[in-house]
């Protein structure tokens, strides 16, 4: 969307505005949109509008695991509107995945319907209070850049979503395409970037890391582990990397041990977020409480 050039000193004068109110805000005021993980936003300040996250992982880490946990809290906590292209898992497995959070019930027992009749109360409970929820998922398999675009901003436009997650980047496709597949998933990330800052609202992309993590004595994830490591680094706003340690060593780590590694933020700094991985229905805690 093209706005021309414009004099900075309407910008100025909202930028101090902004600085007043966090000046002037309470104790734990964030600046962006609050991931309902006290942990996390404290060190990354909420996810900001009009920026581009990226969240990085192996296979098995959980990545959808938190894209969902965030999409949770934000539309539980806020009341908020919320978006989520889901290439990986149809909007049914979505929906099951977010009834087992909700009601803290082992995925497995529900998904084998060995479940006592209190057990099925409950999910009937915390399912009204999903369906009360301003979600929407669009599960469109292998989806174009322009589709994606297109039905981000009709979503926007008639919902006013806050937040907007893709899962993941490997899943959207073009249907005629070069062969150059790093072109191509800067052209992604660009748009992604650009959608964005269009529409003012947080977008966090999923991305699978590159085997090399499998071949080497240390497993934490570098920004070397994207496919294209410069695509990333140069677009996304923010990123971040989910590692489990039982995974690999699960003689020394709980299956609960995961950290959130912060290698970029956008004017803020980074670091490591140790959280707490609920692994019988996939949702992400904080420490802290």
């Amino acid at each position: 969307m093209e706005t021309g050039f414009q004099r900075i000193d309407a910008a100025i004068q909202e930028s101090l505005i902004q600085i007043n109110a966090t000046k002037s805000s309470k104790p734990g005021y964030l600046p962006g949109l609050s991931t309902g993980l006290d942990d996390l936003d404290k060190v990354l300040g909420g996810f900001q509008p009009g920026c581009f996250y990226a969240i990085g992982g192996c296979p098995g880490m959980g990545k959808t695991g938190l894209a969902l946990t965030i999409l949770r809290n934000v539309a539980v906590n806020t009341n908020e509107t919320v978006g989520m292209f889901s290439l990986d898992l149809n909007n049914l497995q979505v929906a099951t995945r977010l009834l087992c959070m909700e009601a803290q019930m082992d995925s497995h027992l529900v998904r084998t319907g060995k479940l006592s009749r209190l057990q099925y109360e409950k999910l009937i409970k915390v399912s009204n209070k999903l369906k009360s929820t301003h979600i929407w998922i669009d599960d469109t398999p292998l989806i174009s850049r322009s589709t994606l675009r297109a039905k981000a901003r009709r979503l926007k436009a008639e919902r006013d979503i806050k937040l907007l997650v893709i899962d993941y980047l490997q899943l959207i496709k073009e249907i005629e395409c070069s062969d150059d597949s790093e072109c191509e998933e800067r052209k992604t990330c660009q748009m992604l970037k650009s959608l964005a800052n269009e529409l003012a609202v947080p977008v966090v992309l999923l991305i699978q890391l590159t085997s090399k993590i499998e071949k080497r004595e240390d497993k934490r994830p570098k920004l070397y582990d994207f496919r294209y490591p410069d695509v990333i680094s140069k677009t996304a706003d923010g990123i971040l990397f989910i590692y489990r340690p039982w995974v690999y060593f699960n003689d020394k780590y709980s299956p609960a041990d995961v950290d959130i590694i912060i290698a970029k933020n956008y004017n803020s700094p980074t670091g490591v977020v140790r959280l707490k991985f609920i692994d019988s229905y996939a949702e992400f805690e904080s420490i802290s409480g």
